[in-house]
């Protein structure tokens, strides 16, 4: 294990710490092992492997408890292993390949998980005309007839394999959930595709696979996108009619490649596949919702703090005055994602949606 820091590695981890401990504990990582992250990594080159390290950990659990017959114990060691090995690599990007292991890791595991705690689930991936797409599709339990169901979008360091706890908030509603991971993003990006602006071809391309899933109901759809998947989901909705509400947190209304942090400028050049800073710049030009914006017919929230340190909230509030039918709630104390405040902002969120769709 390294043990020596350049002062830009002793910054990138100063800021995922300091930026991201709500979002690790949200995300599935057991405190226990937030605080022996904490203690074992003293390099930014250390994040990667202490965290998969913990995830194996899990892994070896998981597994010993599954040939004993504890089902329901190897599901939650196979969770917790997901989180560790999806976070190892959520916003280091220092080397693809490492990266792709840890993110098959994690694929794996939360399937794992999926397979054991929820039988109901599936496994879907889809390509057309260039444009991939994985997901976990997953339907409430004891809900009769076709639900309505809700696409969870990721943002720039964000994947599918985030948003088990997230999807549960869904599920208890009454609310089928699709965690997606399109271009740029996950596994997808691994596939060999980048991250671009046209969502609304993965958001479409989702949809079409799940069409013929009699629980699901395609005439009561929504989005829900946190940081860029925030972006995308207003981009989708202004060009796939099935959608009929969203829900956008800390989403940008443009991307400044210039002004994001140093971590988020290593992700945005990595998952554009860009070869240079300038390279990176142009390919973000079209990141811009003065685009579309006025196209997204459907009610849409849009929803930040004003402590976000990543995305400005005027950002969040541009998207939501320039949206015809668009509605503003902000947080004083949230963060990026509001993940400080989840224990409201995500039941808001998802009554919210709720609402929308189970009115139509």
């Amino acid at each position: 294990m390294t043990t020596h820091t350049s002062p830009e590695n002793e910054t990138l981890l100063q800021q995922a710490f300091s930026l991201w401990t709500p979002r690790l504990l949200l995300g599935g990582v057991a405190y226990a092992d937030f605080q022996r992250a904490a203690t074992l990594t003293e390099s930014w080159a250390d994040w990667i492997h202490v965290w998969s390290e913990l995830g194996a950990e899990h892994r070896t659990t998981a597994e010993r408890f599954e040939a004993e017959g504890a089902t329901v114990s190897a599901g939650e060691s196979y969770r917790l292993a997901g989180a560790c090995y999806h976070f190892a690599k959520f916003v280091w990007v220092d080397d693809e390949a490492k990266n792709g292991v840890a993110t098959a890791h994690a694929v794996e595991a939360i399937r794992h998980s999926l397979r054991l705690l929820d039988p109901g689930h599936r496994i879907v991936s889809a390509e057309r005309d260039g444009v991939r797409i994985a997901a976990n599709v997953r339907v409430p339990k004891g809900v009769d007839g076709p639900c309505p169901v809700v696409v969870l979008v990721p943002g720039l360091d964000s994947t599918k394999e985030e948003f088990t706890t997230w999807e549960e908030t869904f599920l208890a509603r009454g609310l089928a959930t699709m965690s997606v991971d399109g271009p740029g993003q996950g596994e997808v990006f691994h596939a060999g595709t980048r991250l671009g602006p046209r969502y609304e071809e993965a958001v479409s391309l989702a949809l079409d696979t799940i069409a013929d899933d009699p629980r699901l109901d395609l005439e009561r759809v929504g989005l829900a996108g946190t940081s860029l998947g925030g972006w995308y989901v207003a981009r989708a909705a202004a060009f796939e009619s099935r959608v009929r509400a969203l829900v956008s947190i800390s989403g940008p209304s443009r991307i400044d490649y210039d002004a994001s942090p140093s971590h988020s400028r290593a992700s945005l050049r990595f998952y554009s596949r860009a070869g240079s800073d300038e390279d990176t710049r142009r390919h973000l030009l079209g990141f811009d919702c003065a685009e579309f914006i006025g196209r997204v017919a459907q009610p849409a929230l849009f929803t930040t703090g004003r402590k976000d340190r990543i995305v400005p909230w005027d950002q969040t509030v541009a998207l939501a005055q320039g949206a015809p039918h668009g509605e503003f709630f902000g947080y004083e104390s949230g963060n990026h994602g509001l993940t400080n405040v989840a224990y409201e902002s995500r039941p808001r969120t998802a009554d919210w949606l709720k609402h929308r769709l189970t009115a139509l």
